[in-house]
């Protein structure tokens, strides 16, 4: 008796809980009827208890049913208790396990190459990685009807049963269709299912079948195209029809039905063990739907409202822990270790004043914030955004010299090599005259002074004797700044007086390692620079935990390029505009691009059409050639004479996207345009108008898909790369921006930077007025949200801060 008493108070509770979501079926993971069928051994034994078909009754009967039945069971819940608080799950029939258990635990029958496939494919090992499988999308086949009020043109479902099945064989190779006719008491329809020929030994005539699809007029009659079936049981709740279906991210191996299947079993089993890890007070403050709730939800939603409500707070999930690691990581780092404080001197003052041109406003206001930032002993976090050819690099030299001025080195990391080379050459050719030690050292003497700064830089592709040198330079304190990509964070190199590191992140947006930085006592200060403006959503989401300065506006008397998109047929016309503008004084670059070739290919076909381009094309014209395979002095040779007018046209590879300045350049021709994203082709486009002469882009591609020819026309219509930036994140989606968490997994699975904006602030908002109050997350109350935070920030950057 003590399990029937049980059983009536899960009863009980549950449909207490139907009332309150008006018997909607909702309350247990799966539907009632999955409960009523696992325990109708106990139920059917309660005298004058009647079992039902809960799925498959109007909501009329269900309310009479459940309150019926709610009175029969009321004196045997109360000898267990009524229980309240938690929505009911299916659970008497359905093993518990722990979110950490392994997915084989689940004790599926056959189940092992799928175990196998979804762990290779999506690294799914436990329960918890599969109940955060989520799907994709949904297919709405809610709209259940019967057969004779079908609507052609729109998704519906019908419950039926088989009339008759037939096959029909297939010509010559074409596999057969099976012909089923379904009916209702309203009447029938007929169905062709293509390459289902299993259907004839489920749908048997008489079987009972949801059927769901996109329901079309065929000669006449009604039918459904591409339909999917599924047979009902006794007591079985609809999985894949009837409902919104979700539909997930698959591997070959796996149909959807399986995947259906074992996530359902999977949140019947664990979904309960789910923490909630947000405070009450948020959840209050927002409206948010509970943790267990929205996960179940967002799997299998009862309707649309249940959906978004679900998403939304996934989605808030995301950001919101991202917020939070980067307030509190932005907190710590100005709050646990000083730095060294670097007020700007006479030199800083006396470099700006002997540049050969004026900073725009943007460029005095950035560097005003920058220089207050290092003055103060509080280490500086800040980002330096601008368009091309806006000046970042000038900002960051006079923070530099200002570093140096004080007896501290500076460190400048790049990407690539090539961006570290094309960044020593620009800062040498900035800081003034150059004593050359080598290519790998350079002696500056500053202008009106007596100092002399040294420059070092390091790559990965030097010899162990160069990187030795370098590195006993730079642990000496020889050194005041070194240039080179982001080995300079190797433990072999070891700085003294680090006061200074800038960081060039191009235009990879995503998570970096800037972490590694936390451990230096003093803490350097830190200046970010972005080779291309990011979105404003991205910079919240991504880069939140970094102050801001934006340089909006270019050197003053530039004219507006020009840009313009040709059809490979006017080649030799493209050649002629580029030979004529040669011919009034000007200089024109040539930016071609392979598909996914080596550096060594590549440098071989620059060569090639570097031989075609002035032997066939301009023999009468001088043309030089610059590609990756280069060595530094050979780069060096090439771009002074370019400078110095004695090249005319520069056949180029993507080495000249970013830190080449020469102002007589007019033309840029991008041959193979669709090859390149839209943020790389602005960088090749701001190679020209530097000058005061009316410049030119010209776009060429031989076949241009669809997104090639919107990239193209999109940097055609547009000059500002603060428009281009929020128009590339478009077309491409921000997964190529912001890359992956140290696990491998996309940072964002179910939230969407440019839908969701409102969210962003939402979360950054919470998150700040958490840490307001408590800064270390100590606080009992947010206890869960703290190992929450530990494990974000672990995913995140690879280790706990």
């Amino acid at each position: 008796m003590q399990g029937h008493s049980h059983i009536a108070s899960v009863l009980v509770r549950i449909l207490i809980q139907e009332k309150d979501v008006g018997y909607t079926d909702s309350v247990v993971i799966g539907g009632l009827d999955q409960f009523l069928t696992s325990n109708s051994d106990v139920l059917s034994a309660i005298e004058n208890f009647q079992m039902v078909s809960y799925s498959r009754i109007t909501l009329a009967e269900r309310e009479t049913w459940s309150t019926r039945t709610v009175s029969l069971l009321e004196p045997s819940a109360r000898k267990t208790g009524r229980v309240s608080g938690n929505r009911a799950r299916n659970t008497s029939q359905v093993t518990t396990l722990p979110l950490d258990s392994n997915v084989k635990d689940l004790k599926l029958y056959n189940r092992g190459k799928m175990w196998d496939l979804l762990k290779d494919g999506f690294g799914i090992e436990t329960i918890g990685d599969l109940i955060s499988h989520f799907p994709h999308r949904h297919d709405d086949y809610s709209d259940v009807r019967k057969i004779g009020s079908l609507i052609a043109g729109e998704k519906q479902s019908i419950l039926a049963t088989v009339w008759d099945i037939s096959l029909m064989p297939g010509k010559g190779r074409r596999k057969g269709r099976v012909v089923v006719t379904f009916y209702d008491e309203t009447g029938s329809i007929k169905v062709t299912l293509f390459g289902q020929q299993w259907a004839i030994r489920d749908l048997q005539p008489g079987t009972e079948v949801m059927l769901s699809g996109d329901v079309s007029n065929f000669a006449g009659r009604l039918t459904f195209g591409s339909p999917v079936y599924e047979v009902l049981a006794r007591g079985e709740k609809n999985l894949h029809t009837g409902r919104f279906v979700p539909i997930y991210p698959m591997v070959a191996g796996i149909n959807g039905k399986s995947l259906r299947n074992v996530v359902r079993t999977a949140l019947a089993s664990a979904v309960d063990k789910i923490e909630e890890f947000l405070p009450n007070s948020v959840l209050e403050r927002t409206g948010l739907m509970r943790l267990s709730e929205a996960i179940a939800r967002y799997h299998y939603p009862n309707n649309y409202k249940a959906l978004l409500d679900a998403r939304r707070r996934l989605a808030f999930n995301e950001f919101f822990l991202m917020q939070l690691v980067a307030e509190k990581r932005k907190s710590e780092w100005k709050r646990d270790k000083s730095s060294i404080p670097l007020p700007s001197s006479e030199i800083v003052s006396n470099f700006i004043s002997s540049l050969p041109f004026v900073l725009t406003s943007g460029q005095t206001t950035a560097l005003q914030e920058v220089l207050k930032d290092i003055g103060s002993s509080v280490a500086m976090r800040r980002l330096l955004q601008g368009d091309v050819g806006s000046g970042k690099t000038v900002v960051a030299a006079a923070a530099m010299l200002c570093a140096a001025a004080n007896g501290l080195q500076s460190a400048i990391m790049a990407p690539t090599e090539i961006l570290a080379e094309q960044h020593y050459l620009t800062i040498t050719n900035l800081l003034g005259s150059e004593s050359p030690e080598g290519r790998d050292f350079m002696h500056i003497q500053i202008e009106g002074t007596s100092r002399t700064l040294t420059l070092a830089l390091l790559t990965g592709s030097m010899s162990n004797k160069e990187k030795k040198n370098i590195q006993t330079a730079v642990s000496s304190g020889k050194v005041d700044i070194v240039v080179g990509t982001h080995s300079l964070l190797q433990e072999a190199l070891n700085f003294p007086k680090l006061g200074l590191v800038v960081v060039d992140e191009q235009h990879r947006f995503g998570v970096m390692q800037r972490n590694l930085l936390q451990e230096n006592d003093p803490r350097p200060h830190l200046l970010v620079m972005s080779a291309t403006p990011i979105p404003r959503s991205l910079y919240l989401v991504l880069l939140g935990d970094l102050d801001l300065s934006v340089i909006d506006e270019l050197p003053g008397g530039r004219k507006p390029i020009q840009t313009v998109v040709e059809p490979s047929q006017r080649r030799v016309n493209v050649y002629n505009v580029i030979r004529q503008e040669v011919e009034k004084g000007r200089q024109a670059f040539i930016v071609f691009s392979l598909i996914d070739g080596s550096s060594a290919i590549e440098a071989r076909a620059a060569v090639e059409e570097h031989l075609r381009l002035s032997t066939q094309v301009f023999p009468e014209l001088t043309v030089g050639l610059l590609h990756g395979r280069m060595t530094l002095k050979e780069k060096e040779i090439v771009m002074e004479s370019f400078r110095e007018g004695s090249l005319q046209i520069l056949i180029t590879t993507a080495v000249v996207e970013v830190g080449v300045d020469v102002p007589n350049a007019s033309v840029m021709f991008i041959d193979g345009a669709d090859r390149f994203g839209l943020a790389q082709m602005h960088q090749f486009r701001g190679r020209v108008g530097r000058g005061a002469h009316q410049s030119l882009c010209i776009l060429m591609a031989e076949n241009p898909g669809e997104n090639a020819i919107a990239r193209m026309d999109a940097l055609r219509k547009n000059p500002s790369g603060f428009r281009l930036a929020q128009i590339d994140l478009d077309l491409r989606g921000h997964g190529d921006y912001i890359g992956t968490k140290q696990s491998g997994a996309p940072l964002f699975k179910v939230a969407e930077i440019e839908r969701d904006s409102d969210l962003i602030s939402l979360a950054k908002i919470e998150a700040a007025r958490i840490l307001e109050t408590d800064p270390d997350l100590k606080d009992p109350s947010n206890s869960s949200l703290y190992k929450k935070y530990q494990t974000e920030i672990t995913d995140l950057y690879g280790q706990v801060s």
